[in-house]
């Protein structure tokens, strides 16, 4: 019995001896494990350490540590020579703040709600939205709210005041050009009409064709108007031109022109110079032309042998096509004004074709890319040759 109550003692003594090692153990880590942040604050080292240690530092690369990341992160810290795995904690707890930046702006300009918040604050990203959309095309003085909200879900508000001066200005038809058709086509008027506004805002187009008629032959007026938001108005009259030509009647003076010219025993390169001098020989070139439709400029250049750069452009583009021969059209980009020529392969690769004339007789025979740029160059600020690139095959350097 005696033996027992020892062994139970001896025991007891040493489950006590143990928490208190362990307690000491516990007492004796410098550092506490966690450490919690608001969003965007600074952590230090003194921040886990239990006292004031000189040889304690991070082992994490804390100077790019992003501060607004929300969540549970793991730091590595070193105490003497000993590291340690410890978490931050990243909360968000406090709403954005900002000022209202007050603004002016014409009828229809529309403004993002991060426009008229500025001097935000937070620790995390803030988004800015419109608590109700405003009426940016009603004149007068309106006050917004803009709500920011964080990654956390904390939500702020802004009171902003929006004037919208009054507008009295119509819209201007930068483009309006009379439009040519064939008997019988179906017409979209608004195709190469430019209308803009001083407001900046969306402008409505409406056509009144009621006294156009695609059946018949003849000169007729499409009145064009152009409202602005404020409901300014502009108007534009433009000739509808029809004319009675079929396709078929254009391919067979197209034909007749090639069966002239050209025969089964020449190559494509032959064919394509062929098509290029009775071009420059036949048509004239003249400051005006029908630019609707590649057909109907045709016929003007087959039927009348006149015609401005899109005449050439297009005649061009109708026999090459006609005569087998591959192409692509180009529309110059900048410049004072348009420009129209076409890429041709003749087996050869793609080459720049343009047999619109110019006054210093320049020979637009099968250009390669690095001509067509030493040329633009030669012009001066004219963007010659100057097109977008974007879908089109790569052409000989």
């Amino acid at each position: 019995m005696k033996k027992i109550r020892i062994a139970s003692l001896l025991a007891l003594s040493l489950v006590s001896v143990a928490v208190i090692i362990i307690g000491l153990m516990v007492i004796s880590i410098p550092i506490y494990r966690s450490f919690e942040i608001e969003a965007g604050e600074k952590v230090n080292i003194s921040d886990y350490l239990k006292k004031d240690m000189n040889d304690a530092s991070f082992v994490t690369d804390m100077e790019n540590f992003d501060a607004g990341a929300l969540g549970t992160h793991t730091v590595i810290i070193k105490v003497k020579s000993k590291e340690y795995t410890v978490s931050l904690v990243i909360v968000d707890t406090i709403a954005p703040t900002g000022e209202p930046n007050n603004r002016k702006s014409a009828p229809g300009q529309t403004l993002e709600a991060s426009e008229l918040v500025k001097n935000i604050k937070d620790g995390s990203t803030v988004e800015c939205s419109f608590k109700s959309a405003p009426d940016f095309n009603k004149s007068g003085s309106q006050e917004i709210t803009i709500i920011l909200t964080d990654a956390a879900k904390n939500k702020s508000e802004v009171k902003v005041t929006l004037e919208i001066e009054k507008d009295t200005e119509p819209p201007v038809f930068e483009e309006a050009p009379d439009k040519y058709f064939m008997v019988g086509d179906s017409v979209a008027y608004k195709t190469g009409v430019k209308v803009t506004d001083n407001s900046g805002g969306e402008v409505t187009l409406d056509v009144d064709s009621s006294k156009v008629d695609m059946d018949s032959e003849g000169i007729y007026t499409a009145k064009y108007t152009a409202t602005d938001p404020s409901g300014n108005k502009s108007t534009k009259e433009v000739k509808i031109i029809v004319k009675n030509v079929l396709p078929e009647e254009v391919e067979r003076l197209a034909d007749a022109v090639l069966s002239e010219i050209i025969n089964d025993g020449m190559d494509k390169k032959a064919k394509a110079k062929a098509i290029f001098n009775w071009i420059q020989r036949s048509v004239s070139y003249v400051n005006t032309g029908d630019k609707t439709t590649v057909v109907l400029s045709s016929y003007d250049a087959l039927k009348k042998g006149k015609g401005d750069c899109y005449t050439f452009f297009a005649i061009g583009e109708f026999l090459l096509t006609r005569a087998g021969i591959d192409n692509k059209p180009l529309t110059r980009v900048g410049g004072t004004a348009r420009h129209y020529w076409s890429i041709v392969n003749v087996g050869e690769g793609w080459y720049h074709f343009d047999s619109c004339p110019t006054f210093d007789h320049h020979n637009g025979f099968m250009m390669t890319e690095s001509e067509v740029q030493a040329y633009t160059k030669k012009r001066g600020n004219q963007n010659y040759y100057v097109y977008d690139k974007t879908g089109l095959p790569e052409i000989v350097k």
